[in-house]
């Protein structure tokens, strides 16, 4: 081989051999391409709160900086997030990032990608929360409306923001939503609206309330607690004696043309309504009711006695919390008679129907208004 082409020969395979050192990045001087960062791995859900859920994710290989990409529909990616409904990106995040300004009860759905000298990653596995709203507040201004037969009505006032209530009860007091199933006939009743009644309870028994109110961020405290005790209903649909000492009801109605005669002397506690359209009567025994809703006479209440006592004779006493009513337009011998004195008191500034006057025949009559007016001794046959 003549030295001309061995020269060439040798020429042309350093050309090559310098060509192939290139594109493997060898010692010719030039810099091999950075590497990608890798993907975000362990991607989670830190907290869902209201209007915002914050994400984590751990470091990521070659990464200077993360992008974050939601949607409220799921399958989102960094190429199709602007096509999906509440699309974003959040360039520049660090782990754990905050992301506010969502809907709550609305499902956002999350993916991290990594950034570095050499792009951008691919999508981290995807993530998915839905922010929600604060607890609400405890309700305010527990009250008991109404204690009936074997049953007890409690109300409150509405909770901003509140999308249900529970009530817990038990017959000991001290009942909380921690504690209930602990005391005894302790329950819990839920999804309950104002007023509620709460049915099926021992009559005589006192039971003890709270109430909380609930939202999608959960439950809030007790309320003040509220106790009331059941009762029966007194209800004389036949004539019928009444043993004396303290009887409680809660309510208490007279049937018109019935009588109901007392034995001995009696205080009638009524937690509910009083309606006499018949008769109650008693011979030198004292008669004592006591309403804590309305009381209508619309019949009579007479205490009279066939043979004098030694001193006065027992007479009779009506105390009323709500309306009182005595003598009605229906009928005209409404009337409250007795030998001993009689008195009526209205505890609450409510109406006063004495049309037509009753009869109100006794030794004495005290009138106890209930506008802080003196009592007013009547006598003789009417007021």
């Amino acid at each position: 081989m003549r030295p001309s082409a061995m020269l060439f020969l040798r020429a042309l395979g350093a050309a090559s051999m310098a060509a192939s050192a290139m594109a493997c990045g060898g010692s010719d001087g030039g810099t091999p391409p950075p590497p990608l960062p890798g993907t975000p791995g362990n991607v989670r859900i830190v907290t869902a709160a209201d209007q915002a859920v914050t994400v984590a994710w751990d470091p990521a290989t070659n990464a200077t900086g993360y992008n974050l990409y939601l949607a409220s529909q799921a399958g989102v990616t960094k190429a199709n997030y602007t096509g999906k409904p509440d699309g974003q990106r959040r360039t520049g995040v660090t782990s754990p990032v905050t992301v506010t300004g969502l809907v709550n009860g609305r499902a956002y759905f999350f993916v991290v990608t990594s950034t570095g000298a050499g792009g951008e990653s691919g999508e981290s596995a995807e993530v998915s929360a839905t922010p929600v709203p604060p607890a609400p507040a405890a309700p305010s201004n527990a009250r008991i409306i109404a204690a009936g037969d074997q049953a007890v009505t409690v109300a409150w006032d509405a909770v901003a923001g509140a999308a249900s209530y529970n009530l817990y009860l038990a017959s000991q007091a001290g009942v909380t939503k921690a504690n209930y199933a602990t005391k005894p006939d302790g329950q819990r009743r839920t999804g309950v609206t104002s007023p509620a009644v709460v049915a099926g309870l021992v009559n005589g028994r006192a039971y003890f309330f709270a109430v909380t109110a609930v939202n999608a961020g959960g439950e809030s405290p007790e309320s003040g607690e509220v106790s009331s005790t059941p009762q029966p209903a007194f209800n004389a649909t036949t004539n019928t004696v009444l043993p004396g000492g303290n009887q409680v009801y809660s309510s208490f109605t007279v049937g018109a043309g019935v009588t109901v005669t007392v034995t001995a002397n009696t205080v009638i506690t009524v937690t509910g309504n009083v309606t006499i359209n018949g008769s109650v009567t008693a011979d030198c025994q004292g008669i004592e009711i006591r309403s804590s809703g309305s009381l209508v006479l619309g019949g009579v209440i007479s205490n009279t006695c066939t043979v004098a006592p030694a001193g006065a004779a027992p007479g009779i006493t009506l105390v009323v919390d709500g309306a009182l009513t005595i003598g009605t337009a229906v009928s005209a011998q409404d009337a409250m008679v007795s030998t001993g004195s009689i008195r009526i008191a209205d505890t609450a500034t409510e109406n006063i129907d004495l049309t037509p006057p009753p009869a109100l025949l006794a030794s004495a009559v005290n009138w106890a208004a209930s506008t802080g007016v003196a009592d007013t001794a009547l006598t003789g046959s009417a007021s």
